[in-house]
């Protein structure tokens, strides 16, 4: 096994540079890691370990800042993040003088990220509810917004197109199939109620609510079998898909499960053009890397860490080879399975209890997931240009749009789908993964 990391450089230097950020957090990471370079028995890579550890260490985001006074705020802020939309506003991380800050604002005027916006209001602690987000260090909430001057066109771009879906949806679907259309698609999570996030959650599907690799699978499977169909030449057509799923990652908010998603979507189908086989935990690391030297603070963000354990969990398990070898049912559930499995100790780490529906709910809710959002995609698009086309494909998503949201509810209402898992410190679950890399290692690997 010792061989698998060895050859995989980028591998071990995603683990030293996120165990180098972590060190805002604590120092276990650092110590495993340095454990972990010493089982390589490698001076070449413990050099190049000990590099991207010194790397994170430099980049780590700053540590919460543990005042709790409140003042009034007037000034001039850059968007750092793209803002989500709530019930009653938005939301979304800005930066002035270096120092970040969650925004809490109301709902117009529309501005994005790297807008300047004018804002008036508090300055206080963050609450409860947005905790250490981002490398935030206070919460402003704003009375009122006054935008200054506009960032770069593609966020505008990402802006208009979320805004016209969300608008197109909302009008020709019942408020409870448009909450789950516009999740699974965009990220637009605001029209979900707490049961319905609390039955996605307890049937262990919670993760289709989230735009990540398997919204990216979807989606660029769809652009390249529509691209196959073009006679233009096989560079120009992954340019296009390329293109379009950087468009989606901004218009889904370019959180870091679908920015992680997206460059490692781009690093496999890019295998083609140098006439290589895509190794898929190189793709991992590498898109892993990126979206935390972009965004350092997303070493705390949960969402980056359950996308990056279920996607290693996946490329870990599914190998070409295997695949090739494999029927029908082992196509389905084992892909499935190994994702499910490698947030098991993440899930039982932060929620205290693990789904023991997850299978069957990816299973069986994935599918229909899938489907929508290819459907809602295509209705969105025909709405634009052939508003009758649109409506007619937006009234046969209905009835599963309701199905899906039903079938999650009976099932994540059903007694025992969770079980409570006894409470385990970072070390234990640093150890825990360790032992699934070890079952890799011995069953796992070709």
């Amino acid at each position: 096994m010792r061989a698998q990391f060895l050859n995989r450089p980028l591998l071990v230097a995603f683990l030293g540079f996120s165990a180098g950020l972590s060190f805002t957090f604590g120092v276990w990471p650092a110590v495993l890691f340095a454990l972990f370079v010493l089982w390589l028995r490698n001076w070449k890579i413990s050099a190049f370990a000990a590099l991207s550890l010194a790397a994170g260490c430099f980049l780590k985001p700053p540590a919460p800042s543990g005042w709790f006074e409140t003042f009034a705020f007037n000034g001039i802020v850059t968007v750092a993040s793209v803002p989500d939309r709530y019930a009653d506003g938005v939301g979304c991380l800005v930066e002035s003088q270096g120092v970040r800050y969650r925004l809490s604002a109301p709902p117009t005027p529309l501005f994005t990220l790297g807008d300047q916006i004018r804002v008036s209001g508090e300055l206080g602690p963050l609450g409860e509810a947005s905790g250490y987000s981002g490398g935030a260090q206070g919460m402003i909430r704003a009375k009122s917004v006054v935008a200054i001057a506009t960032g770069p066109p593609l966020w505008h771009w990402g802006l208009m197109a979320s805004e016209s879906f969300r608008t197109i949806v909302e009008s020709h679907l019942t408020p409870r199939s448009a909450a789950l259309v516009k999740g699974v698609c965009f990220n637009q999570t605001a029209g979900l109620n707490l049961d319905d996030w609390e039955a996605f959650r307890r049937f262990g599907v919670v993760h289709l609510l989230s735009a990540s690799g398997f919204h990216v699978a979807i989606v660029a499977g769809a652009l390249l079998w529509l691209a196959s169909l073009l006679p233009i030449p096989r560079v120009v057509q992954l340019a296009a898909v390329f293109a379009v799923l950087a468009l989606f990652a901004v218009a889904a908010g370019f959180k870091p499960p679908i920015v992680r998603a997206v460059l490692m979507a781009v690093v496999a189908l890019s295998a083609y053009l140098f006439r290589r086989e895509a190794d898929g935990l190189t793709a991992v690391s590498l898109a892993g890397l990126a979206t935390l030297a972009w965004a350092p603070a997303s070493i705390a963000d949960l969402g980056f860490h359950l996308s990056v354990a279920a996607t290693l969990g996946l490329v870990m398990v599914v190998t070409r080879p295997r695949w090739r070898e494999w029927g029908p049912t082992l196509r389905v559930t084992v892909p499935t399975l190994a994702s499910t499995a490698a947030v098991f100790p993440l899930t039982g780490y932060v929620f205290g209890e693990i789904s023991i529906l997850g299978l069957a709910g990816n299973l069986i809710a994935g599918p229909l997931v899938g489907f929508l959002v290819v459907a809602s995609l295509v209705a969105w698009i025909s709405t634009v240009l052939v508003p009758p086309i649109g409506g007619a494909l937006f009234k046969a998503i209905e009835p599963f749009a309701a199905l899906t949201m039903d079938l999650v509810d009976t099932m994540g209402r059903l007694p025992g789908s969770t079980v409570p898992v006894p409470p385990y410190s970072v070390v234990g679950l640093c150890c825990l993964y360790g032992i699934l890399v070890l079952a890799w290692g011995r069953y796992a690997v070709d």
